[in-house]
């Protein structure tokens, strides 16, 4: 999208009544900005949690 000459990237955010809107917004602009930075929050929760999930496995034997 352009905007008085610059060009911005807009996104759309899904909030349902009753949510923290702010606190949704910040988190969004967080992981775009990690996102440019070449960094992907959600492949790495998968992978520490997936890395949680092994070790919980690990212990019961």
């Amino acid at each position: 999208m352009r905007i008085i000459d610059t060009d911005i990237t807009k996104l759309t955010v899904p909030v349902r009544p009753g949510r923290n809107l702010a606190v949704i917004i910040e988190v969004a602009a967080m992981n775009f900005r990690l996102k440019r930075m070449g960094v992907n929050a959600a492949e790495q929760f998968t992978n520490r949690l997936s890395d949680v999930i092994d070790e919980g496995d690990q212990e019961d034997f």
